[in-house]
C-alpha cells in the first residue's frame, strides 16, 4: 500500500493520460480492472480496494497446498522449478516480478493432485475464486491419456502457466509457449514468449495504476475500446503454389479508448503483422500476405486478433485459401519400401507444372540406409492415387533410389534430396521410410490398471505374412485382427489380466509369423502396474 500511496502522490503532481487495458489481457483481469474502476466512479473506495485485493502485485505470496502426495524426487525439485517459473516471467517482463513463498496469507495457492477431474486431459486447473481470497491452481501429477508421472521439466512449465494465468495472460490457442495447454508427455520445457510477458507487464502497470486510485480516492478514467471487424473471415481463393496471395483485413474501433492490437497467425506461411493503435472511432488495415510455397489443396487457418477491447480480447479470424501443385513428387507404391537382403531398387517421380520451367540438377539420397540415386528424364502414363488421379500420360523425371540391404531388421527414415534450377523451388524433399523385415510397434501403457486396454501394429508394408500366434505373458491377453487388406499388416490388440506386481512392468511379446525367414518378432510392454 505504500507504494501505491507514493504512485498516487506522483500522479496528482505529474498526470499521466488515463490507462487502458493491454492489448490480450485475459478475460478475468479485463472483468476485475473493470469492476476496480466503476467502484471508483461510484465513490465507493472501500469497495475497490476489496476487490482490488485479487489483482495481480509485483510481490505475490505463494502457499503451497496438498503438497503430500508430491513424489519425493520432484518435491526436492519444486524450489528449483518454482524458481525458473519466476525467472521466466521477471526476466521475459522486466517487471521486478518477485514472488515468495509464505505460509499464511497467500496471495496464490497452489496444490497438487494425483488425477484431476474428467476431461482435465493431466493439465494444471487455475481459477480465480470470488474477490479477496487467493488465486488458485491445482496441478496433476500426471500428464495424458494413458497417464504419464510428470518430470521436472512438466512442473517448472506448469508452475510458469500458474503464474502467467495470476499475471491476467490468457491460454494460448497455438504451440510455442509456456501458456499453451498441451496433455501430452515428455514435451520440450518451453516458457513464456515476449508478447505474452508484454501483457503481464501491462497487467501490473495498470493494477498498481488502479491501487494508486484507491489511494488517491479517485477513479484512473479507464477507458476501454470496442472492437469491429467488417470482414468476419477471409476467402483469398485459389493461386498455384509458389504464388503469395495478398490481401487486406481491415479493423474498426468503435469505442471510447484507444484500441490496441496484434495478430498472431496459427502458422509461419503468414508474413509478420505490425501492432497497431486505433484511436476512438478509427480504423485501420492489415497487410495479409501468405506463402504458398510448402502447402497444396485447400487450406484453413486461423488469425487470432489480440486486442484490449475487455469483451472481445481474443478473435479468431478463420482464413482460406486454395494452392494448385506446382509439382508433384511422389512413388507410385507409397513412401515406405521393405528392402530385401539384397537391397532394393525404387522409382520417385516428378512432374511440374508446364507453366513452371524447373529443371532438377542433382538429386542424392541421405538417411539411415545407404543408398544411392540416378536421374533420368521419363515420359509414359502413371496414375497419381494421393490426388486421386486416373492414370494418364505425363512427362517428367524419373529418380531411381537404390537402397542397401545391408541395415539390421527394424524402420530406418530417409529422404531424396534434389536439387533444382528454380529459385522458389529450389530444393524438394521427398521422405521415405525403409523397412528390414517384419516390425512391432513397441508399447508403453502407463498406468496399468484393471480396465487397461492397448493396441499395437506389426506389418512389412506390402509383403504378406501370417500371424500365427502372440504370447504377451500370463498378465495380457492377446488377440489379432487383419489392419489393412493384402495380408501385411495386423492390429495386436491387449488386455490387462492383473496378477503383475506392482511398480514399473516390461513385459517381452513374442509374435509368431509363417515367415521361415522371421518366425518370431519381438517388442515390449513397457508401463507402471498401480
Amino acid at each position: 500500500m505504500i507504494v501505491a500511496t507514493a504512485l498516487a502522490l506522483f500522479l496528482r503532481q505529474n498526470p499521466l493520460p488515463p490507462p487502458t487495458l493491454p492489448a490480450g489481457t485475459s478475460p478475468e483481469f479485463a472483468k476485475l480492472a473493470l469492476a476496480v474502476e466503476a467502484k471508483l466512479v461510484e465513490g465507493d473506495t472501500a469497495g475497490a480496494r476489496e476487490l482490488a485485493r485479487s489483482l495481480p502485485v509485483r510481490e505475490p505470496r505463494v502457499i503451497w497446498k496438498d503438497d503430500s502426495n508430491l513424489p519425493a524426487g520432484l518435491k526436492a525439485e519444486r524450489a528449483k522449478s518454482f524458481a525458473m517459473a519466476v525467472s521466466s516471467w521477471s526476466k521475459a517482463s522486466k517487471n521486478g516480478f518477485a514472488p515468495k513463498e509464505t505460509e499464511d496469507a497467500p496471495d496464490v495457492a497452489v496444490g497438487f493432485a494425483e488425477a484431476l477431474p474428467e476431461g482435465a486431459d493431466g493439465l494444471p486447473l487455475a481459477a480465480r475464486t470470488e474477490p479477496g481470497t487467493p488465486f488458485r491452481a491445482t496441478i496433476g501429477l500426471m500428464r495424458g491419456k494413458p497417464g504419464t508421472p510428470i518430470r521436472k521439466e512438466d512442473l517448472t512449465v506448469q508452475l510458469a502457466y500458474v503464474l502467467g494465468r495470476y499475471l491476467g495472460v490468457p491460454e494460448a490457442p497455438f504451440p510455442g509457449s509456456a501458456m499453451h495447454l498441451d496433455a501430452r508427455p515428455n514435451l520440450l520445457p518451453l516458457m513464456p514468449q515476449r508478447p505474452e510477458a508484454a501483457v503481464a507487464a501491462g497487467n501490473l502497470e495498470l493494477a498498481d495504476r488502479l491501487r494508486a486510485g484507491i489511494a488517491a480516492g479517485k477513479p484512473t478514467g479507464l477507458v476501454v475500446p470496442t472492437v469491429s471487424l467488417p470482414k468476419a473471415r477471409l476467402d483469398l481463393g485459389e493461386v498455384r503454389q509458389g504464388e503469395p496471395i495478398r490481401a487486406s483485413l481491415e479493423i474498426e474501433n468503435v469505442g471510447a479508448g484507444p484500441l490496441d492490437c496484434r495478430i498472431e497467425p496459427d502458422c509461419s506461411c503468414f508474413s509478420p503483422f505490425p501492432q497497431r493503435k486505433i484511436a476512438s472511432q478509427g480504423r485501420t488495415t492489415f497487410p495479409v500476405v501468405v506463402n504458398t510455397q510448402d502447402y497444396i489443396g485447400r487450406q484453413d487457418k486461423v488469425l487470432l486478433l489480440l486486442s484490449n477491447d475487455p469483451e472481445r480480447p481474443q478473435i479468431e479470424i478463420p482464413v482460406s485459401f486454395s494452392s494448385r501443385p506446382a509439382y508433384r513428387m511422389f512413388r507410385p507404391g507409397g513412401a515406405s519400401v521393405v528392402v530385401p537382403a539384397k537391397g532394393g531398387a525404387y522409382d520417385v517421380f516428378l512432374f511440374a507444372d508446364p507453366k513452371l520451367s524447373f529443371r532438377p540438377t542433382e538429386a542424392r539420397w541421405t538417411g539411415g540406409v545407404d543408398g544411392t540415386v540416378t536421374m533420368t528424364e521419363w515420359s509414359g502414363a502413371l496414375a497419381d492415387p494421393e490426388m486421386k488421379e486416373e492414370s494418364r500420360t505425363r512427362q517428367g523425371w524419373r529418380f531411381r533410389v537404390r537402397l542397401s540391404g545391408d541395415v539390421p531388421p527394424g524402420q530406418w527414415p530417409g529422404s531424396l534430396v534434389v536439387s533444382t534450377d528454380s529459385r522458389v523451388f529450389s530444393t524438394l524433399i521427398y521422405g521415405m521410410t525403409a523397412q528390414k523385415g517384419i516390425v512391432a510397434d513397441r508399447v508403453y501403457l502407463g498406468d496399468i490398471t484393471e480396465q487397461t486396454r492397448a493396441s499395437f501394429l506389426v506389418g512389412r508394408p506390402n509383403a504378406p505374412f501370417k500371424v500365427l500366434g502372440v504370447d504377451a505373458g500370463k498378465a495380457f491377453k492377446a488377440t489379432w485382427r487383419d489392419h489393412r487388406p493384402g495380408g501385411w499388416e495386423y492390429q495386436i490388440d491387449l488386455e490387462y489380466l492383473g496378477g503383475a506386481q506392482k511398480g514399473d512392468l516390461a513385459v517381452p511379446v513374442r509374435i509368431r509369423t509363417d515367415d521361415p525367414k522371421q518366425p518370431v518378432v519381438e517388442t515390449l510392454i513397457t508401463g507402471n502396474v498401480r
